[in-house]
């Protein structure tokens, strides 16, 4: 999470303040959590109608090292939310983006998510590792019969016409939820020179289709030169 100040086209100051908070309460045991808020307005922070700009982001997780007494075996688990329009401006000056990418968290506003991640070690040379993601997102722009933008449900990053006046509500819209299981096996065969391969599948639904499914996968190898 980020912190900055940017100017609008209407010369309005766009915020981000991040704030991020880690405990050890054990040995090999830590909980971290990190909250965002975009668009900060104080004198409307804790209100609610269709003009506040407020927008929210938390995610917060847990480490776990040597887990299940396994040495060099990591445990993670995080849950990440982002409201409606989250990194998101009426002017795309100001969005929270490079290249219509968001520099935040990879994930959609109007979204959240649940990671669970095993890390490995096997030797000093080589590393595996096991990620699980459930996402749900939604997103959807009603428009009258002339194109005017009634209701934006806040989940295109780069699209928020009609922004203050839809004030949607989280996870409203086209739902779509996505199962991602993520295998990864590295090698460092000389000193910082990687080969990784990677296997990827992605199990979609589409909630607002009467849960019609989707399959998808991929693999790749790469070769990785640190320096």
């Amino acid at each position: 999470m980020s912190n900055g100040v940017e100017t609008d086209d209407n010369n309005a100051n766009s915020t981000i303040i991040g704030l991020d908070v880690m405990v050890i309460p054990v040995r090999k045991l830590a909980l971290q959590g990190s909250l965002l808020v975009d668009d900060l307005e104080f004198r409307n922070l804790f209100k609610s109608n269709s003009k506040i700009t407020n927008k929210f982001a938390f995610q917060f997780g847990v480490l776990w090292t040597d887990a299940f007494t396994v040495p060099n075996l990591e445990l993670k688990t995080e849950y990440t939310r982002l409201d409606p329009f989250v990194y998101t401006n009426v002017s795309n000056k100001s969005n929270y983006t490079h290249w219509s990418l968001p520099l935040g968290h990879n994930l959609k506003p109007n979204s959240d998510e649940i990671a669970i991640k095993l890390n490995y070690d096997i030797t000093n040379r080589f590393n595996i590792n096991l990620l699980y993601q459930h996402q749900r997102s939604a997103n959807e722009i009603v428009t009258d019969s002339l194109g005017r933008v009634l209701v934006n449900y806040g989940g295109n990053i780069n699209n928020a016409t009609g922004y203050f006046y839809s004030d949607p509500k989280f996870l409203k819209g086209n739902r779509i939820d996505r199962d991602i299981i993520t295998a990864n096996l590295t090698w460092q065969f000389i000193r910082q020179f990687f080969i990784e391969l990677k296997y990827v599948q992605w199990f979609i639904k589409n909630i607002y289709q009467n849960n019609k499914k989707f399959n998808d996968k991929y693999y790749f190898a790469t070769l990785r030169v640190d320096y």
